[in-house]
Formats: C-alpha cells, structure tokens, sequence
C-alpha cells in the first residue's frame, strides 16, 4: 500500500514538473526509410512553396554541397533574400541554426522558410498542408510514410521527414579524413597550410580544429567587418526599435531577411547584446572550397579571397597585422582543399585566384566566415 502510495506521488511530481514520460518527437527515433525518402521528395518539390516555383534544392543545391550558388538566393514571386544560403551538411550536429542562432531545433527551424514570404511564401501553415493534401501523388507519400494516422500532410509531419532526410547528410569522406583517420601527413603544401591554420594565421581561434571539432567551427558568434554594417547616427535608433519589437518574432523573423540594416546587426537581433551587433556564427569549414559565395551575404567571391580577408580582420582585431606571404596563403588554401568530401570533389574546385609569389603583407580582401 505504502509502495502504491509512493508511486503516486512520484508520478504526481513528474507530472506537475513537466518531466513526465512522453513520447520523444519524431526526429528522436529513427524514421523509417519512408519516413527519409518523404523527405526526400519534399526537399526536392517546387510545390513546398506558394507559387510553385521555389523548392529547398532551389537554395540548398546538392550539387553544391548544399549551398547556395548565389549570393542571396531568389525565392517566390523572383524576390531575392539579403542573407546567402549556407551548406547543410551536418546541419543535425549544429546548436544553434543559422546565421544569427535564432533558432536551436531543428524541427521547428525547417519550417522557418516555408512561412517567410521572401522564401517560400506561405502566410500560414494550414494554407500550405491545404495545398499539400490536394496533391494526390504527394498525399500518397504522406500516407505511405505515416501508416498508423488518420491525418496526413501535418506541420508536424513535414518538420519529421524533412529532419529525417537533413540527417542524412553528413560529412566525413575528405582527403583530410582520410588523413586523419590513417594517422597520414596531407600532401606537403596543404600539410603546411594545416600547420599554419592552427599556428600564425591563427583560423583556429574560430574554426576550431582537434579531436573533438573535427567541423571546423567554434559555434559561436564573431564580428568579421562585413556587409553593411549600420551607420553610428543611425544605429542607437535601429537598436530601440530593434528591442521594442522583440518580442514581436514574426516581425524581426521577416525583417532580418528583407532590411539590410536589421541584417547587418547579426546575432544582436536575437540576444539584443550589444556585444553581438554584427556578429555571426562561426560556419563550418567542411567543403568550403565548393560552396563559394561566403560570408552571411555572401559578398566573397573566391576562396583565396576569403582568406585574404580573413587574415586581414584577424590581424586587426588583434592589432597585431598577420603578415602572410603568397605560398603562405596558396598553402591555405590548399588545406582548406583537403576538407571537400568526395561526393563533391567532382563538382570542381572553383579556379583559384594565384598569390604573387614574392612576400607581402596583407591587404584587406573580401571576406570568409561561411555558413
């Protein structure tokens, strides 16, 4: 009796706490290939979007590691964006979700484009899972992957076979890996260039690389001097309205994707930090060499460039000038080369913009602080 009496009142306590058992969302377990190949389909249908045009592949091409190959993708109705679509490989290890962190589950950030009207346009989620199940070839594929519901083409449904499908891509399979994984040197330039990464360049302070963050990024939120950055007489004006409309999240959800000044404060939006006015998050490094543009606005053309600017702003952050000589940088670059996983070595490394061969100090190029 006592033990019965006992039990009650832990499940009481588990109850009023939020802490009972429940089932794990959908993205917990693991989908069925149904449940993959679903999201899949999705990814690839130009029907996610409202007017049919724009799909997840639009801005996220695989063939490009899953980035953009525009500075700001174009989304419904031909309207361009302001931010630059980074790659989504590894996207399920991430903490935190896009250029400004502001979102940190996945099931929940996947549906963030669908319901942007710069993206893919739907004001509502019962508008789109409408449009969905008047689909009869893909309301098929819903029922198909969910078998023991009555009710298909849910939000929640979309969010778990997109989810299940953004799992699938991973990384792993570079010439670093390779390397790494066998205990091997790189080839020499690169195996320099490696050395010079984590050493006078000092990339390694952001783009974290041991045992533990084999992704190259640090998950964190660095200021790299780039886009358009607010005027000083024009900020403490932007900041006010910034924070009176915070709590408002469809308002500054739509305006950091179409006002290049909100964009331009980065994770300031978000934390409302005056420390992290235009700061943005660390991106991976993972098959960087093919998913050019870079920078969150994607304004860096060339790899050889982005190292050029990273260099320079590293250099006078610190003010202390990295001083860099072109073997030194072509070194780099050939490093950042090794990180291509092989599923996209063939896509072609993108041509190279050649270093003089005599020492210089750095000049301020573009920019590189990817996805």
């Amino acid at each position: 009796m006592k033990q019965t009496r006992r039990r009650r009142h832990i499940a009481i306590f588990f109850l009023l706490s939020g802490t009972a058992a429940c089932p794990a969302p959908s993205s917990a377990a693991t989908p069925s290939s149904e449940v993959v190949e679903l999201g899949r389909a999705l990814f690839d249908e130009p029907g996610l979007s409202r007017d049919g045009t724009t799909s997840c592949h639009s801005c996220h091409d695989p063939t490009h590691a899953y980035a953009s190959t525009d500075a700001q993708p174009i989304g419904v109705d031909g309207r361009r964006g302001i931010r630059n679509a980074p790659s989504l490989l590894d996207v399920a290890e991430r903490p935190l979700l896009f250029w400004d962190g502001r979102r940190s589950v996945l099931d929940a950030a996947v549906l963030d484009p669908l319901l942007h009207p710069v993206e893919m346009g739907w004001s509502n989620a019962s508008d789109l899972t409408e449009h969905l199940r008047g689909r009869p070839e893909i309301l098929r594929r819903f029922e198909t992957a969910f078998p023991d519901t009555q009710i298909w083409a849910t939000s929640d449904q979309i969010s778990a076979a997109l989810v299940a499908f953004l799992r699938t891509l991973k990384t792993g399979s570079s010439e670093f890996d390779r390397a790494r994984e066998s205990h091997a040197l790189l080839p020499p330039e690169a195996e320099y260039g490696k050395r010079l990464f984590s050493g006078v360049a000092q990339c390694s302070q952001c783009h974290t690389l041991d045992e533990d963050h084999s992704s190259l990024t640090d998950d964190q939120f660095h200021h790299s001097n780039i886009g358009n950055v607010t005027q000083a007489e024009t900020l403490p004006g932007l900041v006010a309205t910034v924070a009176r409309t915070h709590q408002d999240q469809s308002q500054w959800r739509y305006k950091i994707l179409t006002d290049s000044q909100w964009s331009s404060l980065g994770r300031f939006v978000v934390s409302l930090r005056p420390a992290d006015i235009g700061a943005f998050r660390t991106p991976s490094l993972r098959n960087v060499a093919v998913t050019t543009p870079y920078m969150h606005d994607g304004s860096i053309a060339t790899l050889s460039e982005a190292v050029d600017h990273e260099i320079y702003y590293r250099g006078f952050s610190n003010g202390r000038p990295v001083n860099l000589s072109g073997a030194e940088r072509r070194a780099l670059v050939a490093f950042l080369e090794t990180l291509t996983d092989a599923d996209y070595a063939t896509s072609g490394l993108p041509e190279r913009s050649p270093y003089p061969h005599s020492s210089h100090t750095t000049t301020q190029g573009s920019t590189a602080t990817g996805p």
